[in-house]
């Protein structure tokens, strides 16, 4: 099932023009078309993105975002204002009351969508934290640190331009959140700094070279969250980068100084709520309690219990949710041929490239001896099939190396993968959809091995990526 998307709006017009747009994309669209009417619906039903008009009757929009990111249960729902006013008291006072992003009317229907889809990450980042506490709390662990969601975070900024004349605005307009800022005119000089300090994120200026500009994140320490800047004519050459992940974000050649601000903002949230997720998975009392001591992935019970509080205490009804278990085919045949420490070798590897090509929101878990489960919040059936279909590239394209007693190997390995995926209006067990997922990956092993098999769908492949 899809996303959804509140659309709040007094004038009529506007909400079916932005309703149509986002329903052929297939999302979920909850309307209103007053202040109140908004907070009731995002109280009752926790939708995954508020667009939200500023200037209505009664309630203004500044109010109803005031109201949401002021609630604990609802502050970590992304809010896009959404407005015909091009005044910059107006959109500071938007920023002031916690605005995510600022986008101008009349929107353009690929920035609506791209705009959607970049603060979902950020709402997904927000559940898998609030999905961390409450397991917690069912261990009587320390919970996460969930401030993170409200608070407003400075961060080291590089600004990198072809001159200082283009720099210089971005820069006034981030000084206001007391960002440290590094500004470079050039790129070689870019480069060099990169080598010696640690950057949160990294914005290039339309007048950039844009070849060189993507290659900044690997040039980085740190990971840094890199946003490019760029003219009409190559949005379709960067938006291949940016599918790779070798860039973050794309900002138009117009973007205003203030959704400038508000994007940054909005990366340093999500850098914060990764760190604090982090943190917490990495402290020692996790680590021994409960995490698989060879892959560092969590154990089956901590999972468990973390998508059933997700399930049952976060996502909402017309989401969907997904499992995938990852059975190795070949790993009975190594263990008796080399031994179970060879074995060992091949599951920490896999482990590794599992956490490289999953997001941090996904769940990834230990099963048995030669098993991995991933939970897929809020997902639709052809993302369910794309993630599907990359995780089983990922893990089995290249060869693994193993250190036996002789000398060191590198060997091919196969996967069988199974899935299933559920409407939450169903209200699934998950320890139910692991069972069926783990069918499915036997009916994949029946195949020949070293392919995707789901549940009611049967064998997936290319073909049936959309």
């Amino acid at each position: 099932m899809p996303a959804s998307v509140l659309i709040v709006d007094d004038i009529a017009p506007n909400i079916r023009l932005l309703t149509a747009q986002l329903e052929r994309e297939y999302f979920h669209v909850y309307t209103a078309q007053s202040g109140q009417k908004a907070v009731d619906i995002v109280n009752e039903h926790k939708p995954d993105i508020v667009l939200l008009d500023i200037m209505m009757p009664g309630m203004s929009g500044f109010e109803v975002c005031s109201l949401i990111k002021g609630d604990p249960d609802t502050q970590h729902i992304p809010v896009i204002l959404v407005t015909a006013l091009d005044d910059l008291s107006a959109h500071q006072e938007g920023y002031d009351c916690g605005a995510n992003d600022i986008l101008m009317k009349p929107v353009d229907h690929k920035t609506l969508k791209s705009q959607i889809l970049f603060h979902l990450n950020l709402k997904l980042l927000g559940d898998s934290l609030l999905a961390h506490s409450l397991t917690a709390n069912h261990f009587d662990m320390p919970p996460p640190d969930r401030d993170v969601i409200k608070e407003k975070m400075s961060g080291q900024i590089l600004l990198v331009g072809s001159s200082t004349e283009s720099i210089i605005p971005y820069e006034k307009s981030l000084l206001k959140d007391k960002h440290s800022i590094t500004s470079v005119d050039n790129l070689e000089r870019a480069y060099h700094i990169l080598d010696a300090q640690n950057f949160d994120c990294i914005f290039t200026t339309p007048d950039v070279n844009w070849c060189k500009a993507v290659q900044l994140k690997a040039a980085s320490i740190g990971s840094p969250n890199v946003l490019v800047s760029f003219p009409e004519s190559q949005k379709e050459q960067l938006m291949a980068y940016l599918h790779a992940g070798q860039i973050d974000d794309l900002l138009p050649q117009d973007f205003g100084y203030d959704s400038f601000r508000a994007r940054i903002s909005t990366h340093m949230q999500q850098r914060q709520i990764i760190s604090s997720i982090h943190n917490y998975t990495a402290r020692a009392d996790i680590i021994r309690h409960l995490k698989d001591p060879l892959t560092k992935h969590f154990s089956q019970e901590y999972g468990e219990h973390y998508c059933q509080s997700y399930l049952d205490d976060i996502a909402t009804p017309q989401q969907g949710f997904g499992v995938l278990v990852i059975n190795i085919d070949q790993l009975d045949q190594i263990n008796a041929h080399f031994g179970i420490n060879t074995g060992n070798q091949i599951l920490e590897q896999m482990g590794g490239r599992l956490s490289l090509c999953c997001p941090p929101y996904i769940m990834i878990m230990r099963l048995t001896d030669k098993d991995f489960c991933l939970a897929f919040p809020n997902i639709h059936r052809n993302q369910m099939f794309r993630m599907a279909y990359y995780a089983h590239q990922y893990i089995s394209e290249r060869p693994y190396g193993i250190d036996t007693n002789d000398d060191f190997k590198t060997i091919q390995l196969s996967v069988s993968v199974g899935g299933c995926l559920e409407n939450l209006s169903d209200k699934p067990d998950f320890k139910d959809m692991i069972d069926r997922s783990d069918l499915a990956s036997y009916e994949a092993k029946d195949l020949g091995g070293d392919c995707i098999y789901f549940e009611g769908m049967g064998h997936i492949s290319k073909a049936n990526i959309a």
